[in-house]
């Protein structure tokens, strides 16, 4: 009897806990929108996510499934998580919904010992229009756009990741499309400052896991511009594309053990073991190995080349008779995943990866 009082005990304990561990609707600036929901970590001093929701600027809210699903997926991870809601328009306009992200990381960094967070270990996860606000604060951290909020020191963060990010409004013709004129006004006054990649060449640290989906046509272009140009000022950025998902599956279909929330608890721990864009002379091998799919294939296929540095390597196909179908150089570049389509005839082929420090082979099989 005594054992099972005891049981009951520990089990309203664990309940009530993980209770105390939600906190909703909690006020991070002077606006009544501006709220946000917190998930306090299991243990003291964790890393903290903040989670920016997706929704074209004019729509979205942290409290939609897929939010809340993420919420609970990192927090499970020993994560502190908040979740926040920004303004949307037509209520506001560029700049505010900056100024929203930017006054909750102030809160966050001011409120982390709140949810056993550690205010110097800190990543922004955007998806879609949240990815374009998370961006714009990881390249451009500036006080001025706390508007109405309390300050404090430092507002940089360690890293941001994007599933599906609108970071490049050039390739979507702004003034066609109305989210972008909703968000800017009908004018191009804003359109080149408030685009992420336009602030590539600033001074930051913070680095980037970027995620997107082969079916989300466009978002593949965008994040690839947005990655290129990291890399091109010497930024530190990875770009990871996954087969079979669109622009809403990349948030959706996200859980413990599918590819792309591992590909982002993969970078959250080699950021904190500060194993990411190590500098020349202290760095481990360009690469451990590296996969094909789908494998039988009909010519379209995805190389995912888990790339731990910068430096160069290079990708060659050969057909049996040990004739180069393919090559490709890889150079200076944290592109994980390489989508190629080549009209082969049917048959057995050799993929090749070689770098100064790596090679392999795998066999991949073309049918019709």
């Amino acid at each position: 009897m005594k054992t099972l009082l005891l049981l009951s005990a520990l089990l309203i304990f664990v309940h009530n806990s993980s209770l105390a561990q939600t906190q909703t609707d909690i006020p991070y600036g002077s606006d009544p929108l501006q709220k946000l929901d917190y998930w306090s970590a299991a243990s003291p001093a964790a890393p903290i996510i903040i989670i920016a929701h997706g929704g074209g600027w004019f729509t979205g809210d942290k409290s939609g499934a897929p939010y809340q699903n993420a919420s609970q997926l990192f927090n499970n991870e020993g994560y502190a998580v908040v979740n926040i809601n920004y303004r949307l328009t037509p209520t506001v306009t560029y700049p505010s919904h900056i100024e929203d992200i930017t006054c909750a990381l102030a809160w966050t960094k001011n409120n982390a010992s709140l949810m056993n967070g550690d205010s110097s270990r800190i990543v922004i996860y955007g998806h879609s229009a949240g990815g374009q606000i998370a961006a714009y604060l990881g390249v451009r951290p500036i006080n001025s756009m706390l508007a109405g909020c309390s300050n404090t020191a430092g507002l940089n963060v360690d890293g941001v990741i994007l599933t599906s990010a609108t970071v490049d409004f050039d390739m979507t013709n702004p003034a066609d499309w109305s989210p972008i004129i909703n968000m800017l006004g009908d004018t191009s006054l804003y359109w080149d400052v408030a685009q992420p990649t336009n602030h590539c060449a600033n001074n930051f640290s913070t680095k980037f896991l970027i995620l997107c989906g082969d079916l989300d046509n466009l978002w593949i272009d965008q994040d690839s511009a947005f990655h290129d140009s990291l890399i091109y000022y010497n930024h530190c950025s990875r770009l990871h594309m996954f087969t079979g998902y669109d622009h809403s599956t990349m948030i959706t279909n996200l859980t413990a053990t599918n590819a792309v929330f591992l590909a982002m608890t993969s970078f959250l721990d080699s950021l904190w073991n500060n194993q990411l864009c190590i500098p020349t002379g202290m760095e481990e091998p360009l690469i451990s190995s590296f996969t094909v799919y789908p494998n039988p294939s009909s010519g379209y296929f995805t190389v995912n080349i888990p790339l731990i540095r910068q430096a160069k390597a290079e990708l060659k196909i050969v057909d049996l008779l040990g004739k180069e179908v393919s090559f490709q150089t890889i150079k200076d570049n944290y592109r994980e995943t390489f989508c190629v389509n080549l009209n082969l005839p049917c048959g057995i082929y050799f993929l090749q990866l070689k770098s100064d420090d790596f090679i392999q082979n795998i066999k991949l099989e073309v049918i019709k």
